[in-house]
């Protein structure tokens, strides 16, 4: 371990990491053979709390209660093609933890658990990766956020449930994703104690949640503080996005649900997706001019009312039995004056006022 300017292979990163690279930030030259205390060691002792990996860098336990702790924050900047991978091991921060990759990046969590005051990831360049297996990210006091530059991938799998989640944020979690990103979610779990937001501002752009449990509050924190709960929203204008979510429950959703897919050529697919906890208002729409919806099997209660919706010439469905949405004052379901539109059967849409593609 030395301390020395950013060498030559790190010109691609951003200027930021020029600038603290100049303040002397630790840099090292023999990543692979960093130990998990030396590691955090330097995240400790060097400036501005940053460390420069000129190559990739895998901390190895030998079980997840293995635990590396500093009091500080810790920022990490990746050069190209470099992965920090966390392989059965713990590493626990006082303050908040970054990670600035560039094009190739990858962050790899595999039973390991990543615990700060506040997580941020930013995958600044093309083809940045997250990968989660059997893993935890947690930010247990503010929030947890991702950004992916063109053609980023998340992969999430067999990571938290129900009683906690593979990505876990007192406060608010949000995905912000560029152009031809992969999105995978699967027997896994996200908690955001002031909300989930999936932000899709590129097109080419897929997400798929299967067999997982997204809570919208801060259920597994409450013990130590007043719970709290936050909105569900995925947005996007990108010409083509789509999102498919199958097998899974929304909790403590009290908040509002708005999944709206708003480019021309967008779909919303949800198979056995439940919401029970009256909702403030839900909406599930692809309301540009070719978008579809296609839900089958739902399970929404929504406080007052559930929208449903596609574009001028799209398509929407709701059917399967068992399945329901009902609200306190209105369901609609509909489409634009050339579109398609179908419920079956009609007697799932409970409320006061039942508009069915009218």
């Amino acid at each position: 371990m030395s301390t020395a300017p950013a060498p030559r292979s790190l010109r691609h990163l951003q200027s930021q990491a020029l600038a603290v690279a100049l303040l002397g930030v630790v840099a090292m030259p023999a990543a692979a053979q960093m130990s998990p205390a030396a590691f955090m060691d330097a995240c400790r002792t060097s400036a501005n709390n940053t460390v420069i990996l000129r190559e990739s860098l895998k901390l190895q336990g030998s079980f997840t209660g293995e635990t590396y702790s500093t009091s500080t924050g810790c920022t990490v900047f990746l050069a190209p093609d470099a992965a920090f991978e966390l392989d059965t091991l713990t590493l626990r921060f006082g303050g908040p933890f970054a990670l600035v990759g560039s094009s190739k990046g990858r962050l790899v969590a595999a039973k390991a658990v990543l615990d700060a005051s506040a997580i941020n990831l930013r995958f600044d360049r093309e083809e940045g990766q997250l990968e989660i297996n059997e893993g935890q990210l947690v930010a247990r006091n503010g929030d947890f956020s991702a950004t992916f530059a063109g053609k980023g991938r998340l992969e999430m799998k067999n990571s938290g449930g129900w009683t906690r989640g593979g990505i876990r944020s007192r406060g608010a979690v949000r995905f912000a994703t560029g152009p031809f990103f992969t999105g995978s979610v699967s027997d896994s779990g996200i908690e955001g104690g002031a909300g989930i937001r999936l932000d899709i501002l590129g097109s080419d752009t897929e997400w798929k949640i299967e067999k997982s449990t997204l809570n919208v509050s801060n259920f597994t924190f409450a013990g130590a503080a007043p719970v709290t709960f936050g909105p569900f929203a995925i947005q996007s204008s990108a010409f083509k996005a789509k999102v498919e979510i199958s097998d899974t429950n929304l909790r403590f959703a009290s908040q509002t649900v708005d999944m709206r897919l708003a480019g021309a050529e967008s779909s919303l697919l949800l198979n056995n997706v439940s919401s029970q906890t009256g909702s403030q208002s839900i909406y599930l729409g692809a309301p540009g001019e070719k978008g579809v919806v296609l839900i089958e099997r739902p399970l929404f209660l929504g406080n007052p009312e559930i929208s449903v919706q596609s574009g001028a010439s799209g398509a929407t469905a709701v059917i399967g039995n068992p399945g329901t949405l009902t609200a306190q004052q209105r369901v609609s379901v509909s489409t634009g004056a050339g579109g398609s539109c179908a419920v079956t059967p009609s007697s799932m849409l409970t409320a006061p006022q039942v508009d069915a593609c009218r």
